[in-house]
């Protein structure tokens, strides 16, 4: 009703009310991959990098209401294997960027890293959505993370440079 489209054209469309909410989960992981892609196709790693991980915490208002819709899909997951088969591909592709990025950084077991950074900022993004962290402190703590790992590697990279 809010783009305009009534329910029964909706209804319409798809066959029933599960390859509704299938079509609705792949559009939701399409959109966060386009806006990754056109966002960061000319900059830094390390930008690019924070942008994988930290999407999820909500620093809008709106993006509230989206994660709400997220952790509705998660909780669909139990029941839905398709909808459980969609989000498994969508953090598996979040996690293998974020090892590549990290890996481009130096960073040494890179998957490993990007699946604690990957928690981190699912595990904040829920303390903000509950109101117990603000947006701003949950993002703070993830970078400070990420410059953690991303320092020790260029560290251990200038040590084994002068040896």
């Amino acid at each position: 009703l809010a783009a305009g489209v009534s329910p029964g054209r909706v209804q319409h469309y798809f066959a029933n009310r599960r390859e509704l909410v299938h079509a609705s989960v792949r559009a939701m992981v399409e959109a966060s991959t386009e806006q990754h892609v056109a966002g960061h196709s000319a900059t830094t790693s390390l930008a690019a990098l924070r942008d994988v991980v930290v999407h999820a915490i909500p620093t809008a208002p709106e993006a509230r209401v989206g994660l709400a819709v997220w952790y509705a899909y998660l909780a669909r997951c139990a029941a839905d294997p398709v909808v459980a088969d969609i989000i498994t591909e969508a953090k598996q592709g979040q996690e293998a960027e974020a090892a590549r990025l990290l890996a481009a950084l130096g960073v040494g077991d890179a998957t490993q890293h990007a699946r604690e950074m990957i928690a981190l900022a699912d595990g904040l993004a829920t303390r903000v959505q509950t109101g117990d962290l603000t947006a701003v402190d949950a993002v703070a703590t993830v970078e400070h993370h990420l410059e953690v790992a991303v320092g020790a590697a260029r560290s251990l990279s200038a040590t084994a440079g002068a040896s």
